[in-house]
């Protein structure tokens, strides 16, 4: 069992008027009201989002100046929050984190034909690429095959896309799906073709789940995936590019399993559930002490 560190602990029973987590979204409502406390502590969470309205973006900006620590999800991200002029005595990266004993280690794979993308059906996420690069595979790979999983309002744009591809017959749409587990063990590799991310636990869990990845070098991806070695990087908005490295994964398997094999590796090395708690862990930390709530060090995060 999952147990967190005595400061945690102690903060969540005792301490709850002390601090505060939440996303950028919701303290930019919510500011105000939770610096009335004395000694408050506000971590806020940011990643970027290309959807939110100009009165969204000023909002989470004003709300800035009511943290202690504007924690971002990757480097990507912490570079935005550079240029939105946010004090860099503020900002911190924590990657988000990932339970891989939650995923089962692929076995090996004769045959790759069936490609999954996992995303809402969004035009950030680039979904059309991968339509105008399924031609090409199916030049290559007749019986290849792709599932796209996730809900949103491109649908009918890309069933038309689609069509006119003349590729209907290869593209499944699931719609928003749950249990994404299931879906990426039924298939053979994961693909992102997005224009814009900024941490995608998407790809975490593709990783997790040992799956040959090709994704777009695009906001925190390349933080994510090492090209070549964990996976394929292209760029965004290239279908070309895409059917290439799909394509070089469906030619040679064993290799195709390897970069899997790294990907879950990696992703237990650098990306844990663990480490990313014991990272906010220090960060809470630090601000209590600071401020005088937190004597000393409390335990470190343990896990059994």
């Amino acid at each position: 069992m999952r147990r967190l560190s005595g400061v945690l602990l102690a903060c969540a029973m005792f301490l709850i008027p002390a601090f505060s987590h939440g996303h950028g979204d919701l303290l930019a409502q919510a500011a105000p009201q939770k610096t009335t406390f004395t000694g408050d502590v506000v971590v806020m969470a940011f990643s970027i989002n290309p959807d939110k309205t100009p009165v969204e973006i000023g909002a989470q900006r004003a709300s800035y100046a009511f943290a202690h620590k504007v924690v971002a999800n990757s480097h990507a991200a912490a570079s935005r929050l550079t240029l939105e002029r946010v004090p860099g005595h503020k900002i911190a990266v924590v990657p988000n984190g990932i339970d891989v004993r939650q995923y089962q280690p692929r076995t090996a794979r004769a045959l790759l034909r069936k490609v999954v993308v996992v995303s809402n059906l969004r035009p950030q996420k680039g979904h059309d690429v991968l339509v105008d690069a399924i031609p090409s595979v199916l030049q290559r790979f007749p019986d290849a095959r792709f599932e796209f999983v996730g809900s949103g309002s491109e649908l009918e744009s890309l069933q038309a896309r689609a069509g006119a591809q003349g590729v209907s017959h290869a593209v499944a749409f699931r719609g928003h799906c749950e249990d994404v587990s299931a879906r990426l063990s039924a298939n053979d590799m994961f693909v992102l073709p997005s224009r814009s991310e900024a941490f995608p636990n998407a790809v975490l869990e593709a990783m997790a789940s040992g799956m040959p990845i090709v994704a777009s070098r695009v906001g925190g991806i390349p933080e994510l995936i090492e090209d070549g070695h964990t996976g394929f990087l292209v760029a965004a908005g290239d279908p070309h590019m895409l059917a290439d490295r799909v394509c070089r994964f469906m030619a040679n398997p064993p290799f195709a399993a390897r970069l899997g094999e790294n990907a879950r590796a990696d992703a237990q090395a650098r990306f844990s559930f663990e480490r990313m708690v014991g990272a906010f862990e220090r960060i809470y930390l630090t601000e209590l002490t600071r401020r005088g709530l937190v004597a000393g060090r409390a335990p470190q995060l343990a896990a059994s």
